[in-house]
């Protein structure tokens, strides 16, 4: 009797199918009565021991390459697609690049989205990498580039990396004009204290006069000191 198709038998005086050795995993034996292992798996499959074809479907002995993998030929099993590469195709010998935007851990079929307060660089495999700089903050997702970081905005602030929105508003009795750090900005780029016949509310972006019929005669106010007493009159910024 011959040896079943995924086996083959190299000696002699064999007495029983069970003597008989399954096809090596990457290959295959396509015929009855062979003698030595088969080829090779085709490219874009695998096949795992004891296999009959040369690019198996859903069998137990082999199947297409899957995605977010890629198969060799004489691949005995799928190999996953490393860091920084994805595959979203099936019977595929390669993976690609992870595009801009995005990362790609080990095994990925589909990149995944770059969070928002991050961008993320062609090939990249983990999310925050690339976090926007202080005073800056990005509220969308997929970007790929710092110029997506926009400066902080007026009246707020952005006091660490990788915001998504601004920490909060600036303080009471300061302001800060655009991409400011800190709630009480001590660079005059990005802001300030409030000075004297000013106030400044919380989330000022710039010093407010004081009205006339009231006065604001200390630093940092976040409203007027009070109104003007009675037998004196203020005019705008008192």
């Amino acid at each position: 009797l011959a040896c079943p198709l995924g086996t083959y038998g190299y000696s002699w005086g064999m007495q029983s199918v069970t003597e008989c050795t399954n096809c090596a995993t990457g290959h295959y034996c396509p015929s009855l009565n062979m003698t030595d292992n088969g080829p090779e798996c085709d490219a874009g499959f695998y096949c795992t021991e004891a296999s009959m074809e040369a690019g198996p479907l859903g069998e137990t002995w082999g199947d297409e390459c899957p995605t977010g993998h890629f198969c060799l030929a004489g691949s005995g099993q799928p190999e996953a697609c490393p860091p920084g590469k994805y595959q979203n195709e099936t019977r595929q010998t390669s993976c690609r690049n992870c595009p801009q935007g995005f990362y790609c851990p080990t095994n990925t079929s589909q990149p995944l989205s770059c969070p928002s307060g991050y961008y993320c660089q062609a090939g990249q495999f983990e999310p925050y990498v690339w976090p926007c700089p202080i005073g800056t903050f990005n509220n969308l997702t997929e970007r790929f580039s710092v110029v997506s970081c926009v400066d902080c905005l007026p009246g707020m602030f952005c006091e660490i990396p990788g915001l998504s929105w601004p920490t909060d508003n600036c303080d009471g009795g300061w302001y800060c004009i655009l991409g400011s750090e800190h709630d009480r900005p001590g660079d005059p780029v990005q802001g300030g204290r409030c000075e004297p016949g000013y106030y400044c509310p919380n989330g000022s972006s710039a010093m407010v006069p004081c009205e006339p019929g009231s006065f604001c005669d200390a630093y940092e106010l976040s409203e007027p000191t009070g109104p003007c007493q009675s037998g004196f009159y203020c005019l705008l910024q008192s």
